[in-house]
C-alpha cells in the first residue's frame, strides 16, 4: 500500500516537472526567436531622396469608409513628404461612406492638386469593400506609375516615410513591401488586447524571416494598413477571385504573390508609420473578430491548436500555485509553491520586457492570463462566425455569410 501511494506520489510530482519543463522550454524558445528577430530585421531607417537621383512615380492610395475623424490628420501627415514635387500624389477612394468623409478631401483638393477624390461605384458580387475601394484607386493611378502605396485612414506618417520606403524597396528589389508600424495604445484595453492579437497573427501567419524568405515558400503575410506595391503586380492577383473576396486582403495577396514567385518584404517601420487602431474593447472585438481567422488561411486546427497551446501556457503556472493549496504535506506544498514561480516568472519577465518596447506599462505583464482569454475569445469568434457560415459584420457588411452570400 505504502509503495502504491509513493508510485502515486511520484507521478504527481513528476507531472510539475514535466510542465516547468515545457513552460520554461517555451519561454526560453520565444525569447531566443524574439531576439534573433530584432538582430536580422531592423527598422527601415529614416532617409531623404538623394538629389542626384531620379525618384519613381508612386500613388498613394486610401480606402475610406466613415473615415471624417481619421482623414484630415491624415492628409495633414502625408502632405509633408520630402519626397521630390511632382513624383507622387494621393488618392482618396471614398467607399459609399455616409458621414463627411468626401466631403473633407473636397475641401482639400481645392487647395491641393496632388489630391484627387474617387467615389467608388456600388460593391460589386464577390468583392469586399475595402479590395473593391483599393482596386477602384488603382483604376485612376497613373499609367506610368512605378509603385501604388495603399495606406489606412487611421496611419499617420513621418514626413520621410516616402523616400525611407521607396529606397527600401529599390534596395531589396522586392515586389511588395509592407511595414510593422507603431500602434499606439492609449486605454487599459487596448494595452491588453493589441499585443495579444500580435501574438496570435505571430503563430497564425509565421514569422518574419519565413516571410521574407524567397523562392515562392516560407510564410506568407503583409500588413494592410501600408503596403507598397509594383502596379502591375498587384493588378495581376487583384484579378483572382479568391483574392477580391478575401477579407484579409493583406495576407491574401502576399501569399498569391509568393505563389508565382514574386517577393514579399515585411519589415519593420516603426519610426516611420504609426497608428491607433481601435480605440475600445468593443471596436477591437469587431475588427479583429473581421480579419484573424481569415489571416490564418481559414486553418481551423491551427487555430485551434494555437488558442490552447496559448491558453495552457497561460494557465498551467496559476494551476500549478493554485495545486498547492492541495497537497497533503509541507513539503509538497513547497515544491508546488516553488515550481509555480519557477514557471511564472521567466514568463512574465519575458512578457514585461515586450511591453517595455511596445510601450506598454510593465505592470500589465501580469495581466497575461486575461489577455490570452480575450484573443483567445476574439480568435474563437471569428473562426466560428466564418465556420458556421454566418460570416463577420464590419461597417455595415456582411462577408462570408454563406446563405446569402458575401456583400
Amino acid at each position: 500500500m505504502k509503495n502504491s501511494n509513493a508510485s502515486a506520489g511520484l507521478a504527481k510530482l513528476d507531472i510539475i516537472t514535466l510542465r516547468t519543463l515545457i513552460i520554461n522550454s517555451i519561454t526560453a524558445a520565444v525569447a531566443l526567436a524574439l531576439a534573433l528577430n530584432r538582430v536580422k530585421n531592423h527598422d527601415v531607417p529614416r532617409r531623404a531622396w538623394p538629389t542626384d537621383r531620379s525618384a519613381p512615380l508612386v500613388d498613394i492610395i486610401i480606402p475610406a469608409r466613415d473615415e471624417e475623424r481619421n482623414i484630415l490628420p491624415l492628409f495633414e501627415t502625408l502632405v509633408q513628404q520630402r519626397y521630390p514635387t511632382g513624383r507622387w500624389r494621393i488618392i482618396v477612394v471614398n467607399d459609399g461612406s455616409t458621414d463627411r468623409t468626401a466631403d473633407i478631401v473636397e475641401a482639400l483638393a481645392e487647395e491641393h492638386p496632388n489630391l484627387e477624390l474617387v467615389h467608388a461605384p456600388p460593391l460589386p458580387a464577390g468583392w469586399t469593400g475595402k479590395n473593391h475601394a483599393m482596386y477602384a484607386g488603382s483604376l485612376v493611378a497613373r499609367p506610368d506609375a512605378e509603385y501604388l502605396l495603399f495606406v489606412d485612414a487611421d496611419t499617420r506618417h513621418d514626413a520621410l516615410m516616402l523616400s525611407s520606403v521607396v529606397l527600401r524597396a529599390e534596395e531589396v528589389r522586392t515586389d511588395l513591401l509592407s511595414l510593422v508600424i507603431r500602434v499606439d495604445m492609449e486605454s487599459f484595453w487596448e494595452r491588453l488586447v493589441v499585443p495579444e492579437i500580435g501574438e496570435l497573427y505571430s503563430l497564425l501567419v509565421g514569422t518574419m524571416d519565413s516571410v521574407n524568405r524567397e523562392g515562392g515558400s516560407g510564410a506568407a503575410a503583409a500588413n494592410g494598413q501600408f503596403m507598397l506595391v509594383r502596379p502591375e503586380v498587384y493588378r495581376d492577383v487583384i484579378a483572382h477571385p479568391d483574392i477580391r473576396s478575401d477579407v484579409a486582403e493583406d495576407r491574401a495577396i502576399a501569399a498569391a504573390l509568393k505563389s508565382k514567385g514574386r517577393t514579399v518584404r515585411l519589415e519593420y517601420g516603426e519610426k516611420l508609420v504609426h497608428a491607433r487602431v481601435y480605440s475600445s474593447l468593443r471596436e477591437m472585438w469587431a475588427g479583429y473578430s473581421k480579419t484573424i481567422f481569415w489571416a490564418s488561411g481559414h486553418n481551423t486546427p491551427r487555430t485551434i491548436g494555437v488558442a490552447l497551446a496559448l491558453f495552457f501556457y497561460a494557465f498551467a503556472p496559476l494551476l500549478t500555485l493554485a495545486g498547492a493549496y492541495f497537497k497533503p504535506t509541507v513539503r509538497q506544498r513547497r515544491r508546488s509553491l516553488v515550481h509555480g514561480l519557477v514557471q511564472i516568472l521567466p514568463a512574465t519577465l519575458l512578457r514585461a520586457l515586450v511591453n517595455r518596447r511596445l510601450g506598454v506599462p510593465l505592470v500589465n505583464a501580469f495581466a497575461y492570463p486575461l489577455a490570452v482569454v480575450v484573443g483567445d475569445a476574439i480568435l474563437l469568434h471569428s473562426l466560428y462566425r466564418v465556420v458556421s457560415g454566418k460570416g463577420v459584420a464590419w461597417k455595415g457588411r456582411l462577408y462570408g455569410e454563406t446563405r446569402q452570400g458575401s456583400q
